[in-house]
């Protein structure tokens, strides 16, 4: 009985050694799921063989990967690849070498950091340039037909950056686009007011109107001889100085350009008046009455006691006659530009003596006669004159001894 007891537990230990003989030695090896060179970012799945109840332990360039123990590892860098097998008595191993090949090093920028375009600006784009890369422009996530050097521009808004591929065949672009956006320049037209044909008056003014479109929140620069005239702000300007003006108007996103120069010519005023031709007038005499301005081009309206009497070219002149006292006179003198002046004067005149004096026309020889004269101011001056030589400048003589 015990001998068949021992017999059994003999058989039960060979039939286990032999059993994990039958398993021993084991062959390793690795199967590459794709190629086992690739480019940084990529990698391969790394399968060990054989697989399903061993154990197993990945390495890399002989470091041990903390919990790589499946059957299968995916690689993503290159290396040396090495997998230990083991079971409870037996061990084998295997490795494989991948190659991690660079990208292309892509610097994405635009020229002058212009990527807010206005209109008629183009945005210069440019990618770094490596040796034998291609490249390939995209827009939107889409390729633009024929853009394949290491410059673009562009003038449309978008989403831009470059596939850049070397000669690994490694491609990669700028992790962040460029975006240029477009926007609207300000249409801008002056317009004046007040001027004839760009020409005011000395002392008048002239306005000056700014119209703006597209204008959301734009802002305005007047400038005079292409200097900023401070202060000078607002869509409109005032002015009186003869100079050359224009204006510079912004928007929310663009500068625009000057205005075209408005060039404002001041003329000067024909300064005039009128004088008579006889400084001691009587009443009932005629007169000639001259402007004191005469010039080429000068046109004259002449006015007598309020009452239009004619108007012309080169009429500097007017003949009055049968004048009374205080007759007023009154000339406007316009030159080529419109430019004009006006002048009046009072015309005062010597009234005549109205005789025959007051007094006795009969009287005796030897009596005593009173002559006398009323009526007059006292500006008027008196010259009688008699027999025998008699003459007094006083308004009322007295003759004696008349004859």
């Amino acid at each position: 009985m015990k001998i068949a007891k021992l017999l059994g537990i003999l058989l039960l230990f060979l039939g286990i050694q032999l059993h994990v003989r039958a398993q021993c030695p084991i062959t390793a090896s690795i199967t590459a799921l794709g190629p086992t060179s690739f480019c940084q970012g990529g990698g391969a799945t790394l399968v060990a063989s054989p697989y399903g109840g061993y154990m197993y332990q990945w390495y890399l360039n002989a470091t041990p990967i903390s919990g790589a123990t499946n059957d299968t590892f995916t690689a993503t860098s290159g290396g040396y690849y090495s997998v230990y097998i083991s079971n409870m008595s037996c061990s084998a191993s295997a490795n494989i070498s991948l190659t991690a090949n660079p990208l292309p090093v892509v610097t994405l920028g635009a020229l002058n950091n212009l990527t807010n375009l206005c209109t008629g600006d183009t945005a210069h784009l440019y990618v770094s340039s490596c040796n034998m890369c291609t490249y390939q422009w995209r827009k939107n996530g889409m390729a633009i037909p024929g853009l394949n050097a290491t410059t673009c521009n562009t003038t449309l808004a978008g989403n831009y950056n470059c596939m850049v591929t070397n000669q690994l065949a490694c491609v990669d672009s700028a992790s962040t686009p460029i975006t240029i956006t477009t926007n609207t320049t300000p249409l801008v037209s002056v317009t004046a007011a007040n001027t004839n044909y760009n020409h005011i008056c000395h002392g008048d003014t002239a306005n000056l109107t700014i119209t703006a479109s597209p204008c959301n929140a734009c802002t305005y620069q007047w400038y005079i001889n292409a200097l900023a005239i401070n202060g000078a702000t607002s869509p409109s300007l005032t002015i009186d100085s003869a100079a050359s003006y224009n204006c510079q108007v912004s928007n929310a996103n663009c500068t625009g350009a000057l205005t075209a120069a408005y060039t404002l010519f001041v003329d000067t005023i024909p300064l005039t008046a009128v004088t008579p031709t006889l400084a001691n007038m009587c009443t009932g005499d005629s007169v000639v009455i001259k402007d004191t301005v005469s010039g080429f081009g000068l046109s004259y309206t002449w006015y007598f006691n309020n009452q239009y009497q004619f108007s012309g070219v080169d009429s500097y002149k007017i003949y009055c006659c049968g004048l009374q006292n205080l007759d007023t006179v009154k000339c406007i003198v316009t030159d080529m530009n419109g430019c004009w002046d006006s002048a009046f004067a009072y015309l005062y005149q010597t009234l005549s003596p109205i005789l025959p004096a007051s007094g006795s026309n009969q009287v005796c020889i030897g009596d005593t006669l009173a002559l006398n004269i009323t009526g007059y101011p006292s500006t008027v001056t008196y010259s009688w004159v008699g027999p025998n030589a008699f003459s007094s400048s006083t308004m009322a003589p007295i003759v004696t001894n008349a004859m």
